[in-house]
């Protein structure tokens, strides 16, 4: 992946989500599953457990938003699939599964 470039995905996917604000906003979600966490007590497991999924999902989507926007500047559609991109690229797969709130 060229990493020159990943800061200009990540800007265009932040603009996209900006744009699209009025129907749900994914950064405004992630941000508000990680302070619910850090407010929520440290006995309350079953809400604990519901927010860090809901965030790490809400993480999951925005990061593939990045890689996607990122496949489709790299790659042509016709000529390689996003999945067969994705798993050339196994660093991006472990990044992906890795993601975690912290609290």
């Amino acid at each position: 992946m060229n990493q020159k470039h990943q800061p200009l995905w990540k800007y265009v996917v932040h603009l996209r989500c900006t744009r699209c604000a009025l129907v749900g906003n994914i950064r405004d979600d992630i941000l508000y599953y990680r302070k619910e966490l850090q407010n929520c007590p440290i006995e309350d497991d079953e809400t604990r457990a519901f927010l860090m999924d809901m965030g790490i999902k809400a993480l999951r989507r925005y990061f593939f938003l990045i890689t996607f926007r990122s496949y489709l500047y790299c790659s042509s559609p016709k000529e390689t699939r996003f999945s067969a991109w994705m798993e050339a690229r196994p660093e991006l797969g472990h990044l992906c599964e890795n993601l975690r709130l912290e609290r």
